[in-house]
């Protein structure tokens, strides 16, 4: 989902951010930092799945909130502390 999608959807900034945040902490775990580009992990992502995680990191990156936070928010809540 790009931006607008998540905007239709009538969430929260803080409830897409969390959306988005625990969907790539599921796929990738606590290796999972939103600065890091899809080719960084290993092992790399596909171009299918790279391209989801680039839309939602601009998704997230666009919100008007601290990324960051929402992520250790997510660490925390996972015991990933």
């Amino acid at each position: 989902m790009d931006l607008k999608d998540w905007n239709e959807s009538g969430l929260s900034d803080h409830d897409i951010a969390r959306a988005i945040v625990n969907k790539w902490c599921d796929r990738i775990g606590i290796d999972f930092h939103p600065d890091t580009r899809p080719r960084e992990y290993t092992p790399p992502m596909s171009r299918e799945v790279a391209y989801d995680y680039d839309t939602d990191m601009f998704t997230l990156f666009e919100l008007d909130l601290d990324p960051h936070a929402v992520v250790i928010e997510a660490f925390e809540t996972r015991g990933w502390n």
